[in-house]
């Protein structure tokens, strides 16, 4: 076990918008969604965006995602009603690759945290980070922050 700080590449930034995964089809095998937790289709799962970085985005899912799970990840729009028909195109205010790097039961319900990365970022994901930090009304926060 290593005891040498862990530092994140970027800050975080506090959200709450609600948010959607659809599952690679090489990973679909390994998930299994409640009918409850699931969009349209079952291998997409709707869940919450908590938190949003430059590197990725922390959600909350009711359902385990393993690690190395890839997928789409897309942030919707708050207030969009959320039922069983596809997501009109204005409502989707982020869409990216994503792979988990962390699952963690946070309650009994259950409940866990995600951490995902973004798979392929490149400099036009900073600008629609920002456009999507704002549509939530809040901003980016710059610089690396310790792990927590």
């Amino acid at each position: 076990m290593s005891t040498a700080l862990k530092t994140r590449r970027f800050a975080r930034t506090v959200i709450d918008a609600p948010a959607e995964i659809i599952i690679s089809p090489e990973h679909r095998s390994q998930v299994r969604f409640t009918t409850i937790a699931m969009a349209p289709q079952r291998h997409v799962l709707r869940c919450t965006a908590t938190d949003l970085s430059g590197g990725g985005i922390g959600l909350e899912s009711r359902h385990f995602l393993p690690r190395g799970l890839t997928g789409i990840l897309r942030i919707i729009r708050p207030g969009t009603v959320l039922d069983s028909r596809a997501l009109p195109p204005a409502a989707i205010l982020l869409e990216h690759a994503i792979r988990v790097r962390r699952t963690i039961l946070r309650t009994r319900e259950p409940l866990f945290a995600v951490g995902v990365e973004f798979i392929d970022a490149t400099h036009t994901l900073d600008a629609t980070l920002e456009r999507l930090a704002a549509a939530l009304g809040t901003s980016l926060v710059p610089g690396a922050e310790p792990d927590a």
